[in-house]
């Protein structure tokens, strides 16, 4: 009781479609990684373990010790889904890598500095590289060196600059820009990430933030689609931002929070509007093609003062999973139908699902 875990969702035989949360829609296809059903739980509420749990009834499998004695802060999959890259913070921070297929903890980058970076972790389409920001600027991490020298992994960092708040962040399918968005801010940035890696050598020292695109203010969650032309936000409003002409093309009130893009683009959901107590309680269905709300489902949860907190949609756009916060719910909702199909009670309250995506036959 009282604990809070990171849930990260395994593919059925390791076949499908993999992307991380910061990396939503840079999809990569690798059938040839073979990795069994499996579900992910690092503790945020004092443990230093991560455990590997049973989809189907979330029984223990095998519990990962992670160096130091503080909270796992995140977690995210690489895009072809290998290894699991787990964010620790506190006096022992650090991110330190487990290998999916062993279930074993194979290197950990250690540096103080990892402290401050805590918002976002993206990896590039190939998985050559991860970007991570914290509260002020963002850091570059070369992965194979994460592997094999993992003292030297961290390149750069300071690649950019931005006022002291938490951000989030997406890269563009190519790889080629870095969208982040300061939370609250009324500005995303958009950053050149083929400069980073020479500004990091010192060979090229030059600003990579290309421009910063003016967008409503209060926005807190970021998406991009697959093809990489739009970028949606959620927040205090609900925007769609043209990549190519970099200008907000649509934008209404929402008062919401977390968000979830559907597998191809066609569907997001976000949590929102508050309701008249100020909780979220309902979920905002919204045609990406219009940018306009095509339903509204509201979610009663047990306690009336849980607020829906993170989202998860089936590959097939049919289901949507959300979380509630302060409680061990799971709750299963029907998109069609505007309903709540069931609610599965979780080891102990949850705080995020790692997004993945799934192949056409995994469920």
């Amino acid at each position: 009781p009282g604990d809070e875990y990171f849930i990260g969702v395994r593919t059925k035989n390791g076949e499908g479609l993999f992307s991380s949360p910061g990396l939503s829609n840079g999809i990569v296809y690798r059938p040839e990684t073979k990795i069994p059903d499996k579900l992910y739980a690092g503790h945020s509420a004092g443990s230093n373990e991560v455990s590997v749990l049973s989809p189907s009834d979330l029984h223990t499998i095998k519990q990962i010790q992670i160096p130091g004695t503080n909270s796992v802060n995140f977690m995210v999959l690489t895009p072809d889904g290998r290894y699991l890259y787990v964010s620790v913070t506190g006096d022992s921070s650090g991110l330190h890598i487990i290998d999916t297929v062993t279930d074993e903890l194979i290197s950990s980058v250690t540096d103080p500095i990892l402290g401050q970076y805590n918002s976002y972790l993206v990896f590039s389409p190939d998985g050559r590289f991860a970007y991570m920001g914290g509260e002020v600027s963002g850091l570059l991490i070369d992965t194979q060196l994460a592997l094999s020298e993992p003292a030297n992994a961290i390149l750069n960092k300071n690649y950019f600059n931005f006022s002291n708040t938490p951000q989030k962040a997406v890269i563009s399918p190519d790889g080629k820009l870095l969208y982040v968005l300061p939370i609250y801010s009324d500005s995303l940035a958009v950053i050149n990430t083929q400069s980073i890696p020479f500004m990091a050598s010192g060979s090229m020292p030059i600003d990579p933030v290309i421009t910063r695109i003016a967008v409503p203010s209060g926005s807190q969650s970021i998406s991009i689609s697959p093809d990489g032309r739009q970028v949606y936000l959620t927040g205090e409003s609900f925007s769609t931002v043209d990549t190519l002409n970099r200008k907000v093309t649509a934008s209404f009130p929402l008062t919401g929070t977390e968000q979830a893009l559907s597998r191809f683009g066609h569907t997001l959901v976000a949590i929102g509007p508050r309701d008249i107590t100020g909780y979220n309680r309902k979920l905002s269905v919204i045609d990406t093609n219009s940018s306009a709300i095509i339903s509204q489902i509201s979610v009663i949860p047990d306690n009336m003062y849980n607020s829906l907190n993170k989202l998860l949609i089936s590959p097939d756009e049919s289901v949507a999973y959300a979380l509630e916060s302060g409680s061990n719910n799971l709750d299963i909702i029907d998109l069609s139908g505007k309903t709540l199909l069931t609610q599965v009670s979780l080891p102990a309250a949850t705080n995020i699902l790692l997004k993945t995506r799934t192949g056409p036959s995994d469920t």
